[in-house]
């Protein structure tokens, strides 16, 4: 079996759900939050992969630092346990049963909403006229490491449509709101929630920005950042490919 990080198709997953359409309706809430779980210890790291009615395979890797129960401990060879691991989030807990033998488990899993932290991450972004679901919780827990302190500073930058979903995708793409000030300190004052999703996406740092600026001896347009930064990481990759293949 392949495990996966949090790679662009699991943050597309994510991004599904949050915004209402990953679930369909036929899918009752308890079997949402149910079903069978397995993990593989990688070194300090365990890579979990949740098996689910109504969304198929989730996989991520976590640090072992962020797991409650035996799987922190390395069982001898010959043996075999069975015990509880959770998985505390504040959207809210996973809490998997099952056996560890040989530095792998197998089991079955539940997740426990955090119905208190849903509303306060409502309330801290513009989704407070609209349900978070606990399949939702279950997706915003599981494939991003969101806080509602996260949510509050990224909601306090008053970006336009800063709504809940955008939010949770600059949260996984790792947009703080000190990047948000950084960029818009360039000169992007009315830069959107998408837009930082795309230059972090193309690996935008406000230094490269700084530097193209100062090239071009202009400000230029995001789409304009985002071109040249495409073609620069393009040019670099076939240098580096025919580098390669020079040695062989």
């Amino acid at each position: 079996m392949r495990f996966y990080s949090t790679s662009q198709r699991y943050v597309c997953a994510l991004i599904a759900v949050v915004a209402g359409s990953a679930l369909t309706s036929s899918v009752s809430a308890q079997a949402g939050l149910q079903g069978t779980w397995s993990a593989e210890r990688q070194g300090t790291r365990v890579a979990l992969t949740l098996f689910g009615e109504g969304f198929g395979i989730w996989g991520r890797t976590f640090d072992l630092n962020a797991l409650d129960g035996p799987a922190k401990t390395a069982a001898r060879p010959d043996e075999s346990t069975r015990d509880t691991v959770r998985l505390t989030r504040q959207a809210g807990d996973f809490v998997l049963e099952g056996t560890l033998h040989q530095g792998r488990s197998t089991g079955q899993y539940r997740f426990v909403a955090n119905q208190e932290f849903a509303a306060m991450l409502r309330s801290a972004t513009r989704g407070a006229d609209r349900p978070l679901s606990s399949e939702r919780l279950m997706a915003i827990a599981f494939f991003s490491d969101l806080t509602l302190a996260q949510a509050r500073e990224i909601a306090a930058q008053e970006l336009p449509q800063h709504t809940l979903p955008a939010v949770v995708e600059m949260i996984v793409h790792n947009a703080t709101a000190e990047y948000v000030r950084e960029i818009r300190a360039l000169g992007y004052e009315r830069v959107t929630p998408e837009e930082i999703v795309r230059l972090r996406m193309h690996g935008v740092t406000p230094a490269s920005i700084r530097s193209l600026h100062e090239r071009e001896q202009r400000n230029v347009s995001l789409n304009a950042v985002l071109a040249v930064m495409s073609r620069e990481r393009d040019t670099r990759a076939e240098t580096k490919q025919k580098h390669t293949r020079g040695k062989e």
